[in-house]
């Protein structure tokens, strides 16, 4: 398909490159090493429920065996504004969580950390202080202040996450720290970075003064492993400080202690003696040890080693410590045999063979909103605004009038903090690809086109941005029953549907002063929306006016919208970007690429492959504004959309072992797409081959 893959390829501005056969070819030019960086495990960062500020998620973390686990890193995913700070607080209960969720007693503060809120669907990081997870079972809290967490619910039958070397389990939250109601499920969107660990024997009692010592270590993961931080048994008095220095050699260190000239130091930095029997932790930078065997030598300078006077074997999944001799001098002296080295390592796996990076594009707005903090600050009483329908999204522009009732008008029957449905629409509402045949109004002043998004009387952007179903909102907390008050009236004509609060009552509200008159049409044989205002009452309760797309909406939305409005605006059903995910390659396997948050009016699509990446991502600004190339596009992969919003793309893993590609994927759109070239864009994918 040629025409496919000239216009994809038209996206970007390519240099000469190789050509399809000879991309399996250039092995050894192209085989980059990715960065070093600890392991990790996530649940989700999808979540949509929240509770209240201050509150605690909960779920159990299972370390399978060895010798435990160091978790140095924390991610967590909040609701709350952007650049909110706050502070979140770690405990940790032996044995789990279960029975003990609302026993203060049973937790430990191990550590806590600031947090600046992200956004939602994203990744909070919180810097905290190290702490510790041994072999079993242990319960986790997170105590969210200043700041609240998002957590996912109602997954049926998804109850734990696992990355082959830890799992976390379960989930529950509550309101208020270890008391109150327990809401279950509850899934922590969480990520958890950490090192594993190998601890050999520590009752060695020999020791000598700026001695180095010897030991093989064999690297089983077949990924190799980055030794993150060293803690040795010194035999020196506390506080007393020193240097440690770590070289390593290819193959077994067996007959080569004195070969100084086969060693390389990969890592020094300065030790203080913690005193025996403890550990003391040297603050060496980390180094990789590459699958199979490798020798290692320690050297300790103004201090003295403890070590065993054994030939030992401490191993665990991903490596074993094997063997051991001493020196007295830098690889020099009389060898002393049979001394075990008296260790801890701080390990996580090697470079991974598939990782994500950059971000997809283009991501239209799929909200707008306007926060009053009350209708005396509402300045667009007796106007109107229209949505109209343009591809997926709609143009938002002023414009519109509000249309007065007819006598025969339906009355919706509507109490204080309810929801109601409509009858059914003469012309179906089109909205996302899909056709609607009745519409969920809330008394609270907005129309859905679901009923997944309750009846809340509290104007919240966070509630509206989350929203599973779009909705169309003049929030406000009104009561349809008040007495004397106005009722929610219902009715079609040609085709649009009419729902329209008539002088309905601010909540306690006793007189025409506290009545608020606006409109929503629905027009089904455009897809059109108006939103018309009468007069609002200037109480003192909140007022938020906007629209959100189906399903979880990224900041941003806010804006003035009396302002915005006569310029107009772009508004998407969704503001999910182009996203490109895949399975790892492995030989003899297919790769399965996955295509998501397809736009239905994209004409063609395409995956595309590349020798070289581009982490930090080239901009292809100013044709794609927003938009970046993080792959050269060598090879293009079509993409049969059909009007899906997801497609999967198979391709046979390359035969050549090691071998590092990238890929990207690209959708041309131009009904939709806000951009000169009418395209957009994904993420990039790095992949390294392997053998499983």
């Amino acid at each position: 398909m040629p025409f496919l893959r000239d216009r994809i390829r038209a996206l970007f501005v390519l240099s000469p490159i190789c050509s399809l056969g000879s991309l399996w070819v250039l092995v050894v030019l192209w085989l980059t090493a990715a960065a070093n960086a600890q392991a990790s495990i996530t649940t989700l960062f999808t979540g949509i429920g929240s509770g209240n500020p201050g509150n605690c998620v909960y779920f159990d973390v299972v370390v399978p065996s060895g010798d435990g686990v160091l978790v140095r890193g924390l991610q967590v995913h909040l609701n709350t504004i952007v650049n909110t700070p706050g502070t979140i607080e770690v405990y940790t209960c032996a044995g789990g969580r279960s029975g003990n969720l609302t026993t203060p007693a049973a937790w430990t503060l191990v550590t806590s950390g600031p947090v600046t809120a992200a956004g939602w669907s994203l990744p909070s990081a919180v810097p905290i202080g190290e702490f510790y997870l041994p072999p079993g079972t242990t319960g986790i809290a997170l105590r969210a202040i200043g700041v609240t967490h998002r957590y996912t619910h109602n997954l049926p039958g998804i109850t734990s996450y696992s990355n082959g070397q830890l799992t976390i389990t379960g989930g529950e939250a509550t309101n208020v720290p270890f008391s109150g109601t327990i809401l279950t499920p509850r899934m922590a969107n969480v990520t958890l970075q950490y090192d594993s660990l190998l601890l050999t024997n520590l009752g060695g009692f020999n020791s000598l003064y700026e001695s180095q010592i010897f030991f093989d270590a064999e690297v089983f993961h077949p990924r190799g492993i980055v030794v993150n931080g060293l803690d040795l048994h010194l035999d020196s008095n506390v506080g007393n400080s020193g240097t440690a220095t770590v070289w390593t050699c290819a193959g077994s260190r067996v007959g080569q202690q004195t070969a100084a000239w086969l060693w390389t130091q990969v890592a020094s930095g300065p030790i203080t003696s913690a005193g025996s029997p403890n550990l003391s932790r040297a603050a060496i930078g980390s180094f990789t040890l590459s699958p199979g065997t490798s020798g290692i030598a320690v050297r300790v300078t103004g201090l003295a080693h403890r070590y065993g006077n054994a030939n030992n074997v401490d191993t665990n999944a991903d490596l074993a410590i094997r063997g051991g001799e001493v020196l007295s001098g830098q690889f020099t002296g009389t060898l002393i045999p049979n001394r075990f080295v008296n260790c801890r390592l701080h390990y996580s796996p090697g470079p991974s063979l598939l990782s994500n990076f950059g971000s997809g594009c283009v991501a239209t707005a799929g909200s707008f909103y306007e926060l009053f903090a009350n209708a005396a600050a509402f300045d667009f009483e007796n106007r109107a605004f229209t949505m109209i329908r343009d591809g997926s999204g709609f143009r938002v522009q002023e414009g519109g009038a509000f249309v007065p009732p007819l006598a025969g008008a339906a009355t919706l029957q509507l109490f204080d903090d309810d929801e109601t449905v409509t009858p059914t629409l003469a012309v179906p509402f089109p909205y996302g690809g899909a056709s609607y045949s009745q519409l969920y109004v809330c008394s609270n002043g907005f129309v859905s086109i679901g009923n997944g998004n309750g009846v809340n009387y509290i104007p919240s952007p966070q509630e509206l941005l989350s929203a599973p179903d779009a909705s169309w909102r003049v929030w406000r907390d009104l009561d349809p029953m008040a007495s004397g008050g106005g009722r929610v009236r219902f009715e079609q004509r040609n085709g649009i549907a009419y729902i329209t609060f008539q002088g309905v009552y601010s909540l306690g509200g006793t007189s025409s002063s506290a009545a608020n008159t606006f409109q929503f049409q629905f027009d089904g044989n455009t897809g059109n929306v108006v939103v018309a205002f009468g007069t609002l009452a200037d109480t003192s309760s909140q007022l938020l006016v906007g629209f959100s797309g189906s399903g979880p909406s990224l900041p941003g939305g806010s804006r003035n919208l009396s302002s915005a409005l006569v310029a107009g605006f772009v508004a998407g059903t969704s503001d999910l970007p182009l996203t490109l995910n895949a399975t790892a390659p492995a030989l003899g396997q297919m790769i399965r690429f996955t295509t998501r948050n397809i736009d239905a009016q994209s004409l063609f699509g395409a995956v595309m492959l590349g020798l070289q990446t581009f982490p930090a991502g080239l901009s292809l600004a100013p044709q794609m504004p927003g938009c970046f190339q993080y792959t050269d596009g060598s090879v293009t992969l079509p993409l049969f959309l059909g009007g899906a919003a997801t497609q999967t793309t198979l391709y046979a893993t390359p035969p050549l072992l090691g071998l590092s590609f990238g890929a990207q994927a690209a959708v041309y759109a131009p009904a939709v797409i806000p951009n000169p070239v009418g395209a957009a864009v994904s993420n990039g994918v790095r992949f390294t081959v392997s053998n499983y």
